[in-house]
């Protein structure tokens, strides 16, 4: 038998596993857990990438080493890379992270034919997600995805709730008119008011035929099985977050905005600001107001080896790439010398 690998819904409060067989996902196994917010390189989150995998092994009678992760698009860099380094404490590789939304629009829309523009809104005890997905034939297009986290696990008001669809709605640059139909997804299940409210917000009608604790984990198993080749498709995901650099006064400098099509790379060319500068220190945010104070801190990123020269003659060109997990890399080059610098990412917990 070929590669395989498993889909995992890591929501909360449980987490969900999902396999292909024949062509379809299945659940093999759902069980409890912390809030993805906790994710570290730490118990209880390699224990629970355990649990997963053995539980496969058993239902599958072989080895498990690969796995497509389904999480909260709000998560941060930091978040998402604890995640794929639990897994390697655990013997296994996260090949993927999609985001839950995304992953919930496999199931509900690739796997059932069901072509257009759809509306996903997932929710946990984790916060909410909305999305705005469009499809056509095996090509799954997401538009803009928005997240709002739920402080210390609490449900979130409706007022919150809808500002969540409306700004999904805005940055796909579309209208409740143009949505066909909306798909709510998430374990435990949403009151009849925020249903409504969420419906109405998003002017379509409820999609009744998706499983709603069942779907994220059914989308995971299936990109799974759309990277091994077993099923055809193309998915283009979105970034969750804009990332930027802090620049004099505390203002946050976007460099890759929100809602761009992963993967995808910019840069910035940066100049020494004293003489004989041979190092290089910006501060690395993630978020969408306009002073750094009020995002989310990633880091510091440190440019060495820079030739000593004269204030402002130093043309250093910093590269910034995110992959379809959403997980970033920064590279430097001296634009004079056409050579690469050393970077050091010195990043803060998640």
């Amino acid at each position: 038998m070929g590669e395989r690998i498993i889909g995992i819904d890591l929501g909360t409060p449980r987490v969900t596993v999902a396999v292909m067989s024949d062509g379809e996902p299945v659940v093999i196994s759902s069980f409890l857990r912390t809030t993805p917010d906790q994710a570290s390189t730490r118990a209880p989150l390699p224990a629970t990438l355990l649990a997963a995998k053995r539980t496969a092994e058993e239902h599958l009678g072989e080895s498990v080493e690969n796995a497509v992760v389904a999480v909260p698009a709000h998560l941060l860099h930091g978040q998402r890379q604890a995640m794929l380094d639990a897994g390697r404490c655990c013997g296994l590789t996260v090949r993927r992270l999609v985001h839950a939304s995304t992953a919930a629009a496999l199931q509900a829309s690739v796997r059932q034919h069901r072509w257009g523009q759809s509306a996903f809104y997932t929710f946990d005890d984790g916060g909410v997600e909305a999305a705005i997905i469009e499809v056509d034939s095996d090509v799954l297009l997401v538009r803009s995805v928005h997240a709002c986290p739920a402080p210390s696990g609490a449900r979130l008001s409706l007022d919150e709730t809808q500002k969540t669809c409306l700004n999904a709605m805005v940055n796909a640059g579309c209208n409740a008119g143009s949505i066909g139909r909306v798909v709510l997804v998430g374990d435990p299940p949403l009151d009849s008011q925020t249903q409504r409210s969420v419906a109405g917000c998003l002017g379509a009608a409820r999609e009744q035929s998706v499983q709603p604790r069942a779907a994220v984990a059914h989308g995971a198993g299936i990109l799974g099985g759309m990277l091994t080749g077993e099923i055809q498709g193309l998915l283009l995901d979105v970034s969750a977050h804009s990332l930027g650099v802090e620049i004099p006064g505390g203002v946050f400098q976007p460099v890759l905005m929100r809602n761009t099509l992963l993967p995808t790379r910019a840069s910035r060319v940066l100049t020494n600001s004293a003489d004989g500068q041979t190092v290089l220190e910006v501060g690395l945010f993630q978020g969408e107001r306009i002073l750094t104070r009020e995002n989310h801190r990633l880091g510091t990123v440190r440019v060495e080896g820079i030739r000593p020269q004269p204030r402002g003659l130093s043309e250093i060109e910093v590269r910034f790439e995110i992959d379809a997990s959403g997980l970033m890399s920064v590279r430097a080059i001296d634009l004079a010398a056409g050579s690469a610098l050393p970077v050091v990412l010195d990043l803060a917990a998640p």
